[in-house]
C-alpha cells in the first residue's frame, strides 16, 4: 500500500496529518477543534484503573496530550508510519507532548528501545493497570506493525504468567535470602571483574541434572583441568559420587534442597552464587564465591559501590545461569552435558536421585538429540527456546552438546563426550587461582559501601510507607530507590488490588530488614 501524507491547519490552528491511499483518506485529528475529540475520546476510553497506556499512532498529539492529564503513569505511543512521525516532530503539539517525562513516542525504528520499555513497566506488576489502545484514525490499516505491538504486549504477559507460579512459591524466600544474604555479598568474586584477562579458548564443560549424565560421567576424569567442569547444585551428589569434584558449582534458587550439599566435599567447591541462593549453604561453604548477573536492586546497589555488575542475564534455573556467566567472561567453547529438557525412556526426569516424572504434566513431543521425537514438558521447551536464543544471539560460542539424549538443540554441534575429551586441549587452567587473586576480589570499601546502602534500605521504606501509593508511582522515580525492587516483586505474588499489594509488600519488606539487622 503506497501511503501519501500531508499536513492541513484545523480550525484550531493546530496541523493534523492526513492519510492517503488507494484505501482512501484517514484525517489524524479533527479539523475542528482536536482537543474537543480527543476528550471525548478519553472519556470514552479511559477509566480510573488506567494508570499507564500504551497507544499505537500519535496522530496530531491532541490524545497524547489529553491521555497524559487522565492517566497518572506512563504514555509510550509507536508511530507505524514514519511519514506521520516526521511530519509532526516540529509541531507544537509534539514538543509539547515530548516535554513531558511521561510521554514516551517511538517511531517503528525504534521498536527495539519500546519492547524494552514495555516490558519494563508491565514487570512492574502493572498488568491489569496498563491499556493497549488504538488511536481511531488508525483502525484497518497497518495491521501487521498493530500485530507487532501487539505480540511484544503478548510476549510480555505470557512471560509474566510463565513466572507466576515459581514466583508465588519462592518469592518470599528469595526476598528473605537477598537480606540474609547481603553481609556475604560484600566479599568474594564479581563475574564482571573476574573476565578481566580471561583466557577465552578455555572450554567450559557445562553439567546439567538430566537423566543421561548417568551415560557419559566418568568420561569427566580425563579431563585433568584440561576444560572447566562447572556443575549444577542439582548434579553435584551424582558427581561426587563418581569423585568427580568439579571446578565450581552453580545455587541461585532460593529454595534448593540442601541435601544437595551433603557430601562435606561441596564446602570446598567455589560457587556461582546470587542473592537468591540458600543462605545456609553460602554460609557452611568456605570456598571462594562468584557473584554474577542479579536482581536490579543489587545490580543498583553494586554499581553504585564501585563494583562492576554482570551484563548478561539469565533465565529461571541454575543452567541458564551457569550458560550466561560462561558466555561473560567470553569462553568460546562450551559443552552441555545432562541437558537432557526431556524424560528419558524410562520416564525419569533427572538424573539419579531426583525424578518429577509421577508428577501429572502435560507432555509436549519435541524433536530428540538422535532424531525421531522425545517427551517434553512446558517449562522445558521455554528453556530449550532460551538456549536456542542465546547461540543465536553469541554466534562466537561454539556450543557442543554432548549430552546424548534428550531434546534436539538448534544452533548447537553434536559430539560425544568422549570425542570432546580427546580432542581437549593440552594445557590446563589455573581457575582456582585467579578465584583468590586480590585483584578479583570486591575491596573492602565496595563491602562498606554495599552495606551502607543496604542501611538506606531501612530508612527508605519508611519515607515510602509516608509518601503513600500514588506519590511513590507517580511522583518520586521510584525506580531509582534499590528497595523498591523488593516491593515490587513482593506485589506480584500477592492476590488483591495493587494498591493492597503495595502495603502487604511495604510490610513484609520492613519485617525481613528488621530480622536481617538492617532497620534501626
Amino acid at each position: 500500500m503506497t501511503i501519501k501524507c500531508e499536513t492541513l491547519r484545523a480550525k484550531d490552528g493546530h496541523p493534523v496529518p492526513v492519510l492517503r491511499s488507494e484505501r482512501g483518506v484517514r484525517h489524524l485529528g479533527s479539523l475542528y477543534s482536536g482537543r474537543y475529540a480527543a476528550f471525548v475520546w478519553g472519556k470514552k476510553w479511559l477509566s480510573d484503573r488506567t494508570e499507564n497506556l500504551i497507544l499505537f499512532g500519535m496522530g496530531d498529539c491532541q490524545i497524547l496530550l489529553e491521555a497524559a492529564d487522565k492517566v497518572p503513569g506512563k504514555v509510550l505511543v509507536l508511530e507505524p508510519e514514519d511519514k506521520v512521525y516526521q511530519a509532526m516532530k516540529s509541531s507544537n503539539l509534539y514538543k509539547k507532548a515530548v516535554k513531558n517525562k511521561r510521554i514516551h513516542i517511538f517511531s517503528m525504528a525504534e521498536l527495539p528501545a519500546l519492547e524494552k520499555e514495555v516490558k519494563d513497566l508491565l514487570d512492574d506488576d502493572w498488568v491489569e493497570r496498563t491499556m493497549l489502545s488504538m488511536h481511531p484514525g488508525y483502525v484497518g490499516w497497518y495491521e501487521d506493525e498493530l500485530a507487532r505491538l501487539q505480540q511484544i504486549c503478548q510476549t510480555v504477559c505470557d512471560d509474566i504468567t510463565f513466572m507466576r507460579a515459581p514466583l508465588k512459591r519462592f518469592m518470599a524466600a528469595m526476598i528473605s535470602n537477598q537480606i540474609q544474604n547481603f553481609r556475604i555479598m560484600e566479599q568474594g568474586v564479581p563475574l564482571a571483574r573476574l573476565k578481566k584477562d580471561w583466557d577465552a579458548d578455555i572450554p567450559v564443560i557445562l553439567v546439567s541434572a538430566g537423566p543421561s549424565l548417568e551415560k557419559n560421567i566418568e568420561e569427566l576424569k580425563r579431563v585433568e583441568q584440561r576444560a572447566l567442569i562447572w556443575c549444577v547444585d542439582a548434579a553435584l551428589p551424582t558427581m561426587l559420587a563418581h569423585d568427580i569434584v568439579p571446578d565450581l558449582v552453580a545455587s541461585v534458587d532460593a529454595g534448593k534442597d540442601l541435601a544437595c550439599f551433603a557430601d562435606p566435599r561441596s564446602k570446598e567447591i567455589p560457587v556461582l552464587a546470587s542473592s537468591n541462593t540458600r543462605t545456609e549453604f553460602l554460609t557452611s561453604n568456605q570456598a571462594p564465591k562468584i557473584w554474577g548477573y542479579d536482581h536490579e536492586q543489587i545490580r543498583m546497589m553494586q554499581k553504585r559501590a564501585g563494583i562492576p555488575e554482570a551484563q548478561v542475564p539469565y533465565y529461571l534455573g541454575v543452567s541458564t545461569a551457569m550458560y550466561a556467566s560462561a558466555v561473560e567472561l567470553g569462553a568460546k567453547k562450551l559443552i552441555l552435558i545432562g541437558q537432557d529438557l526431556a524424560f528419558a525412556d524410562s520416564g525419569a526426569s533427572h538424573v539419579a536421585g531426583r525424578d518429577e516424572s509421577a508428577y501429572p504434566v502435560e507432555k509436549i513431543e519435541t524433536e530428540g538429540y538422535y532424531g525421531g521425537t522425545v517427551w517434553s514438558r512446558m517449562d522445558w521447551m521455554e528453556f530449550k527456546k532460551w538456549f536456542e536464543k542465546m547461540m543465536d544471539r553469541y554466534p562466537g560460542v561454539k556450543v557442543i552438546n554432548a549430552t546424548e539424549g534428550g531434546v534436539h538443540l538448534e544452533g548447537s554441534t553434536r559430539e560425544t563426550l568422549k570425542q570432546v575429551c580427546d580432542a581437549l586441549p593440552s594445557k590446563k587452567h589455573a581457575f582456582r587461582n585467579r578465584l583468590e587473586s586480590a585483584d578479583n576480589q570486591i575491596h573492602p570499601e565496595e563491602g562498606m559501601k554495599m552495606e551502607e546502602q543496604m542501611y538506606r534500605c531501612g530508612e527508605d521504606i519508611k519515607q515510602i510507607r509516608q509518601w503513600g501509593y500514588h506519590k511513590t508511582f507517580f511522583e518520586e522515580d521510584y525506580r531509582q530507590i534499590p528497595v523498591m525492587d523488593m516491593v515490587l516483586s513482593y506485589m506480584k505474588i500477592v492476590d488483591a488490588e495493587r494498591e493492597e499489594r503495595f502495603e502487604k509488600a511495604l510490610d513484609f519488606v520492613e519485617d525481613q530488614l528488621q530480622k536481617g539487622g538492617f532497620l534501626a
